[in-house]
């Protein structure tokens, strides 16, 4: 077990906070928030043109995640907060001075909510109405200074010496008239940690030891000149980021180096850095928390081998014990002693037994073992301990059955434990492109292509991202999605084809197995988002007004190909010489009533097939959910897979 001894401290969130207000900074909106452990939720941020934002709230700190977390135990305050914060808006982000508590505001139309995160003391999180009176909360706090329940106004704490970021040299000269040891007063009267006192103290050449009465004012000078530049650095991004390595994982981290451990590991920035140590954390609570079901059952079984073991110990010394006292009366009576009762027999065995009368009856007894005696002569006596030693043994037989079928069913229990460990698995996520949401490719000229996949998304192409230099195509289908392509001059014929075909191969004909259709474009003026007077227009649909530039007899026809970016590779789907332009590999496709599942297992298979070096395992690492995600609805079939020009796609084509 890990000693997870990561606590934010208040500039560090200052950091965190900085960074994800100028990620969150406009547009962003709650679209789905997720329960991880009793007291973690992420927050999935989603934005028209920007990739999503997952923001982990915890009892230990708030950061953007780069990993999704299923579920791991049931949380009653994320119920409360879907209720009450999703599809909100985020407005803003603040820390409440120094102190480890961080405030994050909500609108919704025009409800507002608060989200108050505190980071000390075992952590909470609290959801607070725009009067701040507490909705809901994870742990109610009855204490001297404030009470935390639901229905009360919400209090902040009080705060811990002075904040930092208010820090005069006026309140650091106070430092000279103590006694007490310069990074002892520092903690106690200024809301840094203990790990920047020390190494403020020795940046200003001050011995730990000294005390403050012995500084002079130059000391004290450049004291507070070292904490505000660390204070500034640390908040503003101005520094080296490192992990703390314990048995080769992540265990803490700082934004600066540590002079007093040794073992340190350099990271891009702190949020990752954070990311990656209470990523870790989650990870180890979550499995503990899966595999703790088993745990009982696997200390009964354990106790149960050891009595076993115990059990055959206590056979087998048993034998042993008696085959010697047995062995020790035949010396005996190979002697001429021909009586257990002999005198001798007790002077020259050295061995315990006793014996006693019973009922009139004489009784050998050996350990904890009783033998009736109705022949005292020794053959009689050794023979009956003999047998008695074989009985013991033969138990030894039905112990083992029994361990064994122990030892299985330990195995079981562990292999269960280990599946439900293995379950807890953070899945990284992948930078997306705000254009992925929807149907897209690149053209031969490079020109972005985005489509709808609904009524909704069909909706969204046209009234978020269509602008005055760009077309919209649709196909003369009942069912057909709308085509945007971005900065489109009429002049590129080559564009204009593929994006019509493109149109007519994601429309209904594809399901109904149409060989061809026919589509248009026109110019983005042309499109109306308003009905006429008087007439309605179903989610999804639009008034085109003008001519409109037909093509006729397109051949429904799409390649799927394997594209690389900046991050990876990603799946394309588009028209063929679209995708083949881009793809390190791709496959043809066309309408056909195969299974898409099928289709997609294919796709993935030929993908391998055809890649070679590192591409082998992110080929393998697809999922078939993203294959099936980027495929025409109804069946399709591969017509062919070859390789592509593999012209990297560039995040700003």
């Amino acid at each position: 077990m890990h000693a997870w001894s990561m606590e934010l401290s208040g500039i560090e969130l200052r950091y965190l906070v900085n960074e994800i207000r100028e990620k969150v900074r406009s547009g962003y909106y709650v679209s789905n928030i997720y329960g991880i452990t009793r007291d973690a939720i992420q927050l999935r941020l989603h934005h028209p043109t920007e990739p999503d934002i997952l923001l982990m709230i915890s009892s230990k700190g708030i950061w953007i995640s780069r990993f999704k977390f299923d579920s791991i135990e049931q949380s009653q305050l994320v119920d409360v907060l879907r209720n009450e914060i999703g599809r909100a808006k985020i407005e803003g982000i603040e820390q409440f001075g120094s102190e480890r508590v961080v405030l994050l505001k909500f609108m919704l139309e025009d409800r507002i909510r608060h989200l108050i995160a505190e980071f000390f003391a075992g952590g909470n999180i609290i959801l607070c109405d725009e009067s701040m009176k507490i909705l809901a909360l994870l742990n109610p706090i009855e204490v001297r200074h404030r009470t935390l329940k639901a229905g009360v106004t919400y209090s902040y704490p009080p705060k811990h010496g002075i904040d930092v970021f208010e820090l005069r040299v006026e309140d650091l000269m106070k430092l000279r008239s103590s006694d007490l040891d310069v990074p002892r007063w520092i903690g106690r009267n200024i809301a840094l940690p203990k790990k920047f006192v020390e190494e403020i103290t020795r940046l200003s050449s001050i011995d730990l030891n000294a005390k403050g009465s012995e500084l002079t004012e130059k000391d004290v000078n450049t004291l507070y000149s070292n904490i505000m530049n660390l204070v500034n650095d640390v908040c503003n991004g101005r520094h080296k980021p490192v992990l703390v390595i314990q048995d080769s994982v992540a265990v803490d981290a700082s934004p600066i180096l540590l002079q007093t451990i040794e073992q340190l590991e350099p990271v891009n920035s702190y949020m990752e850095a954070v990311d990656t140590v209470l990523s870790n954390y989650l990870k180890s609570a979550g499995e503990a928390i899966k595999s703790g079901e088993f745990d009982s059952k696997i200390n009964e079984l354990e106790r149960a081998l050891e009595e076993q073991e115990r059990a055959r110990n206590t056979l087998i010394e048993k034998s042993k014990f008696m085959r010697e006292f047995a062995s020790s009366l035949t010396s005996l009576a190979q002697q001429g002693i021909t009586s257990i009762t002999d005198p001798p027999v007790k002077e020259m065995i050295k061995v315990d037994f006793a014996l006693e009368k019973e009922r009139g009856s004489a009784i050998l007894i050996i350990l904890d073992e009783k033998f009736a005696i109705k022949n005292a002569k020794i053959p009689s006596i050794v023979s009956m301990i003999y047998n008695r030693a074989k009985e013991l043994e033969n138990g030894l037989a039905s112990i083992d059955k029994a361990k064994n079928k122990l030892m299985k069913e330990l195995e079981r229990v562990k292999q269960q434990s280990r599946i439900a460990r293995e379950k807890v698995k953070p899945e990284w996520q992948e930078s997306r492109e705000w254009y992925e949401r929807y149907r897209w490719f690149f053209t031969t000229d490079g020109l972005l292509a985005i489509g709808g996949r609904d009524a909704s998304s069909n909706s969204a192409v046209v009234r978020r991202h269509l602008t005055d230099r760009d077309l919209v195509f649709h196909a003369e289908v009942h069912g057909s999605p709308f085509f945007v392509l971005k900065d489109a001059d009429p002049d590129k014929s080559n564009s204009i084809m593929e994006v019509a075909q493109a149109t007519v191969s994601f429309s209904r004909a594809w399901k109904d197995g149409l060989s061809t259709a026919d589509a248009y474009w026109v110019h983005a003026e042309q499109v109306k988002k308003a009905a006429p007077s008087g007439q309605f227009l179903p989610k999804g649909s639009f008034v085109i007004e003008g001519k409109r530039n037909y093509i006729k007899g397109i051949e429904l026809r799409l390649a799927i190909g394997l594209v690389k970016t900046d991050s990876g590779i990603k799946v394309m789907c588009g028209s063929s010489e679209s995708v083949k332009k881009r793809s390190i590999v791709y496959a043809l496709i066309t309408p056909d009533d195969s299974k898409v599942t099928d289709t997609a297992k294919k796709i993935k298979s030929e993908f391998v097939k055809n890649v070679n070096g590192e591409l082998v395992e992110l080929a393998k690492g697809l999922k078939l959910d993203d294959i099936i995600r980027t495929l025409p609805s109804g069946g399709c079939k591969v017509v062919q897979t070859t390789k592509g020009d593999n012209i990297a796609l560039q995040q700003n084509d």
